[in-house]
């Protein structure tokens, strides 16, 4: 941040009277805190100098620099640095159990399905909404606009997580001018994707495909980021990342538009790391939107054969509801490098299915119903040692789940199953992991959680019992009545996660749960990012945090570590230091890959 001249100040100031009144938002904001805030310090505190564990000064946590967040480890941390990663059948007694209570049931939000590229003859898009920024803590909107929104952040954020909070790219960084609203255009633009580890900057925000200066010299942004109706797209050896183009992750080979099954393999960590999928010689093109028609997704899945399954069609794709999906062993679906959308689909995993890979998806209810329906549900019988399940090696990748009526991904009776790198969001009851389908304890179950951005969701997320759970390089954000649980004697090994409560304590204004059936408004703000004792009349589970990252009073309810697994004993695998910069990367990169090789 930089003083400013008397002048280019005038101008500045000029430029946001004419879009906002930033004093009277200043004002607004100090009167009225955002759910979940504590009340203003009436000593008058300048927030600046607050400590960020009370006033949720990371978000979407980036930069460098003093981060201001407690550090809760049960056990010295070796987490390093990698290179680049990538309807229930129904127990309602149980959930009820489990949840301990019964839930208060919220209105049935609708899809949030996405919108189609425009063709040229389609209406002017709406303008972009700002509003999100208004009071918000540690945001200070400069200017307005249908196109834009130009907003400073001050807590270290950078640019691409604060656009991200309305939806946005980011079209231009730069240095924020001191004392003003503004940026300081005497000094060099700044990176919007990688950021500058300053405690704060001047973002100006636009829509994915929006012409800005985001792209390199002689690209523009178009519908498809980088590219499209603005302008020539990406060079061959980049990728569209946040409408900029980037060099293509290490690891990711193209074959023509498409990335190669072998780069997508190479990818998978975890307890699912056996798994290899669909057939890679054996190609299933997906070229109908008409369920259980030749060339449907329905009918790859259900074949006897050996098939990787890849998608010559794009956007939302509607399924019958009532009719669940029934996958066979040994498939691969691979929505990398198009837009893939799966409205009403149901997952039915059981008899024995194995060898399954979803990667780089969306899926959702269009009129989610409580307690009706999983997006993925996986059943079958279980017992003491993984290979009593036939239901095993299943990996959930890059994908965007939310809106089910009961659970997004639910397990009673599979195991080696890994989920990385996936987005979920807007759902309350979001995975239960727990008795196989003959009710009966399920210690041999096996999961691996990583790089998942766990995103304002109400609970479970995951809840774990009787087995293994590996949960590590998440970030798990905003949670409403808590994040994850490990009950029945569990073992749920913590590593190097963000996890970043809700700030404040209580509710000053009303605060209600944003989820679809999430209820109605929690007075008290839940810091409880692992629990260890939520069900009752079951017994505890046993949790080891090492290396967690905890943000506005968020807490790990650490049990008996030392009863907990060793990963080494399982597998290998590199775990990446819990940093603003990872927690950023994971909001960033986590759900459908829409752009590879495109």
């Amino acid at each position: 941040m930089h003083r400013a001249s008397r002048g280019r100040a005038a101008r500045v100031r000029e430029n946001s009277r004419k879009i906002i009144d930033v004093a009277v938002l200043s004002a607004l904001a100090l009167a009225l805190p955002a759910c979940g805030d504590a009340a203003p310090d009436s000593a008058g505190t300048d927030a600046a100098a607050q400590d960020a564990s009370q006033i949720g000064a990371v978000d979407v946590s980036v930069g460098g620099g003093n981060w201001d967040a407690h550090v809760a480890s049960d056990a010295g941390s070796d987490a390093q640095a990698p290179p680049d990663g990538g309807g229930r059948d129904g127990a309602p007694a149980e959930d009820a159990d489990l949840d301990g209570a019964a839930d208060d049931a919220g209105p049935a939000d609708g899809g949030g399905s996405g919108v189609d590229a425009a063709g040229p003859d389609a209406a002017p898009p709406a303008p972009v909404d700002c509003s999100v920024y208004a009071g918000r803590e540690g945001r200070e909107l400069c200017a307005a606009s249908a196109e834009a929104c130009e907003v400073v952040f001050t807590d270290r954020v950078g640019c691409a997580a604060t656009c991200a909070e309305a939806g946005l790219t980011c079209g231009a960084a730069m240095e924020n001018l001191d004392g003003v609203c503004g940026a300081d255009d005497e000094r060099p633009a700044l990176d919007c994707v990688a950021g500058s580890g300053h405690g704060s900057d001047w973002c100006r925000c636009v829509r994915l495909g929006a012409c800005s200066p985001s792209c390199a010299a002689g690209q523009a942004c178009g519908d498809d980021g980088c590219g499209g109706r603005c302008g020539p797209g990406c060079g061959p050896d980049d990728v569209c990342e946040a409408g900029r183009c980037v060099a293509a992750p290490v690891g990711v080979e193209c074959d023509g538009d498409r990335p190669t099954p072998a780069s997508l393999l190479a990818e998978v960590r975890g307890f699912a790391e056996g798994v290899t999928g669909g057939d890679p010689r054996n190609v299933y093109h997906v070229t109908t939107r008409q369920d259980g028609a030749p060339g449907s997704l329905r009918a790859g899945l259900e074949s006897p054969e050996s098939l990787y399954i890849v998608f010559d069609i794009e956007g939302e794709i509607a399924f019958d509801f009532d009719d669940t999906i029934r996958p066979l062993s040994n498939k691969t679906v691979d929505g990398r490098g198009r837009n893939v959308r799966l409205r009403d689909a149901r997952f039915d995993i059981r008899d024995g299915a194995h060898n399954l890979v979803f990667a780089d998806f969306e899926a959702y209810f269009d009129n989610p119903v409580d307690n009706e329906g999983d997006l993925f549900s996986l059943r079958g019988p279980g017992g003491d040692d993984p290979a009593d399940y036939p239901v095993y090696d299943v990996w959930f990748h890059h994908l965007d789940l939310h809106h089910a009526g009961d659970g997004l991904i639910d397990v009673r009776g599979a195991t080696k199953i890994t989920l990385s790198w996936s987005h979920l969001h807007d759902h309350t009851k979001v995975m239960l992991h727990t008795k196989d389908s003959n009710d009966q304890p399920s210690p041999g179950m096996r999961i691996t959680y990583h790089h998942n951005f766990f995103d304002t969701l109400t609970r479970r997320s995951p809840h774990f019992a009787y087995g293994l759970a590996d949960f590590y390089n998440n970030y798990h954000k905003h949670w409403y009545e808590y994040g994850a649980a490990s009950i029945d004697d569990a073992r749920f090994l913590s590593e190097a996660n963000v996890y970043e409560a809700r700030p404040g304590d209580v509710c000053v204004v009303p605060c209600p749960d944003p989820s679809p059936h999430g209820g109605g408004n929690d007075f008290f703000v839940s810091k409880k990012a692992v629990a260890n004792d939520w069900a009752p009349d079951r017994t505890d589970g046993f949790v080891k945090s090492v290396g967690d990252v905890l943000i506005n009073g968020a807490q790990v309810a650490s049990r008996q570590p030392e009863r907990v697994f060793d990963r080494a004993d399982h597998y290998q695998t590199e775990v990446e230091v819990a940093t603003p910069e990872l927690a950023a990367r994971i909001a960033a990169g986590a759900g459908p890959r829409r752009t590879l090789c495109r």
